[in-house]
């Protein structure tokens, strides 16, 4: 290790020679009258502290009423929300109510027996009735209403969607007594499914649309591993369909009434009317990675295979058995497969652009139409013509082939051009005279169409979006642009209807005091803040970048292009714009009054550190220090005393207000595979391999004895105090979080699936975990047991957010929540209702206060 000193005084002042006056009180030895804050409760103090104070958060404000007090004002609300026909909320809150003071159940039975006999839970209303008419000291209230319910007999309502649609006609047309509607279609619905209503959301995942139905009325759209099945009329889901991996083919029969999805594993057929599971097709050693129906909806074919041989299998529709299954060697795996509208040949495509014919029934090869050595690619599509006379096919280069089928010749190939890329839907029209397909030129789709008799091209129509899948008329296009899904007229060009975009990715998360969380989503120019009271909106135009936020919680600093924005976090008015930079700030740090901030950013094999008063903004003269060029992993510490970064064999620290590098060698340990600093500044830790060791960042003294980590680390993330760790272990299938003291001790774990998250923070008080996703999706986690307390979801449009538990509650928060519910389902096992049928039931306003509590 050795130590490089420079001038303090010229380096980080904004003029040489004076110390910034911000400075002064964070520097104990040159103001002496500087008194520290009191620190964390159970904060350790690391060997080698700086001497910075530890910040005292503020607790969140709590009632601190007697517990039966608080629910008696809970019991006088319920009455007055069943007065407004919110009898499912007023029972929520009377369960709750009655978990806070359970003696005082009985002053709410009348209320609580009105709500359910209203919403039509006529079992539990008779059981209550009896006890009710048992009890002494009941009130004449009660008595009464016991009654009277108790002559009622447990009735047969009518159907769950029946009664639905009659809730939704009633909503539309303003009736006082559609929420009373909806509590009854929502009865009826758990009856029916045996499950509780949860809340779905399709846009906080990437959506694939898979297939349309025949006549072009469903839609179905993959969201990872689950498959949604929607009205082609607004491409709302009416049902999910859940899978063990990700759904990646999907198709429907002619007549639309069963469903055929496939993942890595297996094809499972659903009933589309019901969304019930009907049976699960599963063979070993092959990957399922295209379906079709036969015409007669008898037959159900897929295309799949095994190392290098292809297989077409066909199976029993109807009853799942297995019928017929045949094997092209040698020739990569299934990727595509059609059937003859008489049922009596098929055609298989292989990922290695071999396509063969064959008859059904009993199996025959009739010819190999493409081979393997025709240079061609994956095999994106085939069809037969309306005869099945002819059969086309459209490769992954663009190139399209027709052969005839009689004798396998073929008849024309178009080859593969710019402006006809990833093709991927192919069909004729009704009278076979034109050939239509989907590619995409740019970020735009295009629809082709050739003559049948020249085979020249007639049409080359652009598209709004990328077609994956046509209606059997062509009047009708399921496309995605990447972001939104949208059903298109292909003869126009014209959208018929489209989903909203996917929501950005959750690029950076910073927890700040008391207990709010700021949230940056890449995409779009908005910070989200949440905090126990709601959440917040904050734009302002340009490209985003890393944020800060103060110590007291009052200012949020976001890096721009070339510049930072500062807002007021309770007002969430922008401040100011601060002048603009050579480069893009590439981290960013308040001091710890609040008054200044400090950017980095990086250059070349050059660092450059600048210094700006808030209420001043003007930014010194630089800070400047060479870097190796295969440095990497930059840091600076939340209040701004230090940066560090590592190339591998050595770790770089910069002491900011002194002036003062210092650097720590591997000495001959292996490489360096991550550092982490506290926020606090005062520790610095470094990975290798499994090893972890601390490190005092004044002065680099070594702290304490490594210790061995339960895995190797992706990413480490430090708590405010320095005494837990995030460990961020990354395998091919799956991404896990180990919960770590300092010592390498592993406290929990929590395995977080095959999704990367992009970011991660911890809370000051330290027993709470966010993580950020695509999708715009934070995961809230508790430290101590690892357990998935909650998910954030910030709304890309106007100032709207959702928040959800596991158990099914959920609140939505903003001034613009109106998009945010229409795109909201309420999902209660496979099917998927609008969320008028389960707001009342779902939704809880103390979630967000409840996820931020201590």
């Amino acid at each position: 290790m050795r130590i490089l000193l420079a001038s303090a005084a010229c380096l980080l002042a904004l003029s040489c020679g004076e110390t910034p006056p911000s400075e002064l009180p964070l520097a104990s030895p040159k103001n002496p009258s500087f008194s520290p804050l009191p620190t964390l409760p159970g904060a350790s103090q690391s060997a080698g502290s700086s001497g910075l104070p530890n910040p005292q958060l503020a607790p969140l404000a709590a009632d601190k009423r007697a517990p039966c007090d608080i629910a008696a004002t809970e019991r006088t609300k319920a009455a007055e929300l069943l007065a407004k026909g919110r009898a499912y909320r007023a029972l929520r809150l009377i369960a709750r109510a009655d978990t806070k003071c359970p003696a005082g159940a009985s002053t709410s039975w009348s209320v609580r027996l009105k709500a359910l006999d209203q919403i039509g839970r006529n079992d539990e209303a008779i059981a209550l009735a009896k006890e009710i008419l048992a009890s002494p000291s009941a009130d004449p209230a009660a008595v009464n209403a016991a009654r009277t319910v108790s002559q009622k007999t447990p009735n047969s309502p009518a159907a769950a969607d029946t009664l639905v649609a009659a809730a939704v006609a009633a909503s539309a047309r303003g009736d006082a007594d559609a929420r009373l509607q909806f509590d009854r279609a929502l009865v009826q619905i758990e009856r029916e499914t045996n499950t509780k209503p949860a809340v779905w959301l399709d846009t906080r995942t990437p959506r694939r649309p898979l297939a349309l139905s025949r006549d072009g009325s469903l839609a179905l759209l993959s969201h990872g591993t689950t498959a949604s099945l929607a009205s082609a009329r607004d491409l709302f889901a009416t049902h999910l369909f859940d899978h063990a991996s990700p759904v990646t083919a999907g198709a429907f029969s002619s007549d639309g009434k069963r469903l055929a999805t496939a993942d890595a594993e297996a094809v499972v057929v659903w009933d589309t009317a019901a969304g019930k599971h009907l049976f699960r097709l599963v063979w070993s050693g092959e990957k399922p990675h295209a379906v079709t129906f036969a015409p007669d909806g008898k037959r159900l074919l897929v295309a799949g295979g095994h190392h290098f041989d292809a297989t077409l299998r066909v199976w029993n529709a109807e009853t799942g058995d297995s019928v017929e299954a045949f094997t092209i060697a040698n020739a990569g795996t299934g990727s595509s497969a059609a059937v003859s509208r008489d049922g009596k040949l098929a055609a298989v495509g292989t990922d290695r652009g071999v396509i063969e014919l064959w008859s059904l029934g009993p199996p025959k090869r009739v010819a190999e139409l493409a081979k393997k050595d025709s240079f061609l690619e994956e095999v994106s599509g085939l069809t037969f013509s309306p005869k099945g006379d002819r059969v086309a096919a459209v490769f992954e280069n663009g190139t399209v082939s027709i052969w005839e089928t009689a004798k396998g010749k073929q008849l024309h190939t178009s080859p593969g051009e710019r402006g006809f890329d990833e093709p991927k839907a192919i069909a004729f029209t009704a009278d076979g005279a034109r050939l239509v397909a989907s590619g995409r030129t740019g970020f735009q789709g295009v629809v082709r169409e050739w003559d049948m008799t020249s085979f020249a091209v007639v049409q080359n129509r652009p598209m709004p979006a990328h077609a994956a899948a046509f209606s059997e008329d062509l009047r009708a296009a399921l496309c995605t642009d990447g972001d939104a899904v949208s059903l298109v007229d292909p003869t126009s060009g014209s959208v018929i209807v489209a989903t909203p975009p996917k929501l950005p990715r959750v690029e950076h998360i910073v927890f700040g005091p008391p207990r709010t969380l700021l949230v940056a989503l890449n995409d779009e120019n908005a910070l989200r803040v949440f905090s126990p009271e709601g959440a917040r909106y904050f734009t302002a135009s340009g490209d985003y970048g890393p944020v800060a936020v103060s110590l007291d919680g009052r200012l949020v600093a976001r890096s721009l292009y070339r510049s930072v924005a500062l807002w007021d976090v309770p007002s969430g008015r922008l401040i100011q714009t601060f002048p603009e930079l050579a480069e893009s700030p590439d981290s960013l740090a308040f001091g710890w009054s609040g008054d200044h901030l400090r950017a980095s950013s990086e250059r070349f094999d050059e660092l450059a550190v600048f210094f700006s008063n808030v209420a001043r903004p003007s930014w010194s003269r630089p800070f400047y220090q060479k870097i190796a060029g295969g440095a990497r992993s930059f840091q600076l510490s939340r209040f701004g005393r230090y940066a560090a970064f590592e190339d591998r064999k050595r770790v770089t620290v910069l002491d900011l207000w002194n002036g003062v590098t210092r650097e720590l060698e591997d000495g001959g340990k292996g490489s360096i595979d991550g550092t982490e600093l506290s926020p606090d500044g005062r520790t610095l830790f470094v990975s290798r391999g499994r090893e972890l060791s601390r490190f005092a960042t004044e002065t680099l003294a070594r702290i304490g004895s490594s210790a061995a980590l339960p895995c190797s680390s992706w990413g480490m993330t430090s708590s405010f105090d320095g005494s837990r760790l995030l460990v961020d272990c990354a395998s091919s299938s799956t991404t896990k979080i180990v919960f770590s003291d300092t010592e390498g001790a592993a406290i929990s774990s929590i395995n977080l699936g095959q999704e990367r998250e992009r970011t991660l923070d911890i809370a000051p008080h330290g027993d709470l975990i966010a993580a950020g996703y695509e999708g715009g999706r934070v995961k809230l986690i508790r430290f101590s047991d690892g357990a998935l307390l909650g998910t954030l979801t910030a709304w890309p449009r106007g100032e709207a957010a959702l928040v959800e538990a596991p158990d099914g509650r959920a609140a939505v928060f903003g001034k613009d929540t109106a998009e945010l519910t229409k795109w909201m389902r309420c999902r209660l096992g496979s099917r998927a209702y609008p969320f008028e049928v389960c707001a009342d039931a779902v939704l809880d306003l103390d979630l967000l206060a409840e996820l931020f509590a201590p």
